[in-house]
């Protein structure tokens, strides 16, 4: 075979080759090259066979590196440089001497294999800061897959559970001495688009706040994400809970030493009055009827103040008792129609005398569920309660209706509504937001929205300023309650 039957077998096969490719001869002039070779020079004019490399040379850097790169690959038998296309696109070529006469020059792309770097850079910093981040926050913290095994935590997390050393590999999360941990966990994964809240059992009979919520990657193709876990958050607030304790105790402890006054308070005006009625008014003329009217009027005030400032020392206690569980419950099956129905006849009586509607919705197919009756009954008469003081005019709708495996109920006003930026913290306790126009303790919703997730339920409320309100809550029914 000839030199020019050989050359053109070489042109064919660097022809395939994704790579660019040229050869020079020793006086640095071109022999052959392929088209990708052509297209980082920039297509010049003058590629041809025979010109001079340095004439067709167009990737930025100078051309002292260029002819010093051909000059190094006949010294040493081996070249390798680098180098920018007219786009920067950064390029690595290495020569070498092929057949004594010929150096033979292949470019390769750098590109992808940079960008991997960099992305792998940046991926490793970030994981070394997030892993920095974690170590260093005071709560623990767990990732747990779907099959329950541990896939990562913090070292606040093995300080909690007693450990100096590390967990063994993919050490499943029930090993743990916490208790209320798995159940928290197959919570999650019964209700993956929750974030819930459980108290668990810490060693040595410390308490902790675990919150916990699904683990979400993207998925391939057409699934956009997928579930691959549960994260954990973990709070030791065993001090908290002596705090609180200690606080409760006191409340309580003021709580009944007011109640024993306000009853003899109470007593003595009801006695008063009955004694006036019997005895003081059938003796006065005719002429001291406006003095009857104002004493009988003073007296209605007394009394009134008294059962009020009574509802608030109740407040007080419950809170109290529901602070440090001492609170005391009574479970039971019950027909949540009838719970309603006490409820409304409970408050009927608020809307005597007021501009206002009392309407009922209760779908008959509500059914039975567990659950303290005397408690869930002191919710909805809460919440009518505060519907009416909130409610000028207009009406009250009592709604009640089953949804999947959840019972709904809703109290829906036409009042002065609530600013949402308020919506989200009006459950915590002490707070109020009706502003002068509000009396109470502002413990009523907070004892609520205890009461209601005791019963593995929630609560909520949506509303506009000047468009009324929804108080609502939602109770599973027995085959799916949390507790």
């Amino acid at each position: 075979m000839n030199t020019i039957e050989t050359d053109k077998l070489y042109q064919g096969a660097i022809d395939t080759l994704q790579e660019a490719f040229f050869a020079v001869d020793r006086q640095g002039c071109l022999l052959f090259w392929n088209q990708r070779f052509a297209v980082v020079m920039g297509d010049p004019p003058l590629l041809q066979p025979g010109v001079a490399l340095l004439e067709i040379w167009q990737p930025v850097g100078d051309r002292p590196n260029v002819a010093e790169f051909v000059e190094r690959g006949w010294q040493d038998g081996v070249t390798t440089t680098e180098t920018y296309d007219l786009d920067w696109v950064l390029y690595q070529w290495h020569g070498q001497v092929w057949g004594g006469d010929r150096l033979a020059v292949l470019g390769r792309d750098l590109s992808p294999l940079r960008r991997a770097e960099e992305a792998w850079r940046l991926a490793l910093a970030e994981a070394l800061g997030i892993t920095a981040i974690l170590d260093n926050l005071a709560d623990g913290l767990m990732v747990v897959d779907s099959q329950g095994w541990i896939a990562r935590y913090n070292q606040a997390l093995l300080r909690m559970v007693g450990r100096t050393d590390a967990l063994p590999p993919g050490d499943d999360v029930s090993s743990l001495p916490i208790a209320g941990l798995t159940t928290l966990i197959a919570q999650v994964e019964q209700h993956p688009d929750r974030t819930l809240t459980m108290e668990v059992v810490l060693p040595e009979q410390r308490v902790g706040q675990a919150v916990a919520s699904s683990v979400y990657r993207k998925g391939l193709g057409a699934v956009s994400e997928m579930r691959v876990g549960t994260a954990v958050l973990i709070r030791d607030i065993t001090h908290e809970r002596e705090v609180l304790q200690m606080k409760a105790e006191f409340l309580s402890t003021v709580a009944h030493e007011l109640r024993t006054p306000l009853a003899s308070v109470l007593g003595f005006a009801s006695l008063v009055r009955d004694r006036l009625v019997e005895s003081v008014w059938p003796l006065l003329p005719p002429s001291h009827h406006k003095l009857q009217t104002k004493i009988e009027q003073n007296l209605a005030v007394v009394m009134a103040e008294a059962e009020r400032l009574a509802a608030l020392v109740d407040d007080v206690l419950d809170e109290a008792k529901m602070t440090v569980g001492k609170f005391a419950w009574q479970m039971e099956t019950l027909d949540l129609s009838e719970v309603l129905d006490r409820a409304i006849a409970a408050t009927t009586s608020l809307f005597e005398h007021r501009p206002l509607l009392l309407q009922t919705d209760v779908a008959p197919d509500l059914g039975t569920l567990t659950g303290d009756r005397n408690r869930l009954i002191q919710v909805v008469v809460n919440l009518i309660g505060n519907a009416v003081k909130f409610t000028p005019a207009g009406s009250i709708t009592c709604r009640a209706y089953r949804k999947g495996e959840r019972a709904i109920v809703e109290i829906i006003d036409t009042g002065i509504g609530i600013a949402p930026e308020n919506c989200a913290r009006i459950f915590e306790k002490f707070e109020q937001v009706g502003g002068g126009t509000t009396k109470g303790t502002g413990l009523g919703l907070a004892i609520c929205k205890h009461i209601v997730e005791h019963h593995g339920g929630e609560i909520w409320v949506t509303s506009r300023l000047g468009e009324g309100s929804t108080f609502a809550f939602a109770l599973p029914y027995p085959n799916c309650a949390a507790k």
